[in-house]
């Protein structure tokens, strides 16, 4: 089940990455496709990441590149708050093309709760009105 605030953190967290390791004249975008399986895709036009790097990324302290900031927690958190809803945080990149992040969690479209109405008369017999 998802957590609407972890949610969000992880997503935060993606299009942070992605604006921060951006180079100019370079581009990002979100895709979001909310069926069986949540999908949310960051994909970047951005630096790209080293394939011998790709598999540390959601390791403690990992950072693609020590000139662009971060403390390298950042992708180690997401991923845990994905796998405790139910779901995984996956990248696949190319150097110098950029790099797509994609979370998938199992939601279930929730239905909205039925409108509440007054089918009675609020009763003033017996009260005082000011």
């Amino acid at each position: 089940m998802g957590d609407p605030r972890r949610i969000r953190q992880v997503i935060t967290n993606l299009l942070s990455n992605a604006l921060r390791l951006l180079t100019k004249g370079r581009s990002f975008y979100v895709a979001a496709l909310m069926a069986s399986n949540g999908l949310v895709e960051v994909e970047d036009s951005g630096c790209g990441i080293d394939p011998a790097k790709l598999a540390e990324i959601f390791q403690p302290f990992v950072q693609v590149s020590g000139k662009r900031g971060g403390t390298g927690l950042g992708l180690t958190i997401s991923s845990r708050l994905a796998q405790a809803m139910g779901g995984e945080l996956s990248a696949t990149s190319t150097p110098e093309v950029g790099s797509c992040f994609c979370l998938r969690l199992p939601l279930r479209v929730a239905t909205a709760p039925e409108p509440k109405t007054a089918n009675q008369a609020v009763r003033l017999d017996g009260l005082r009105l000011l």
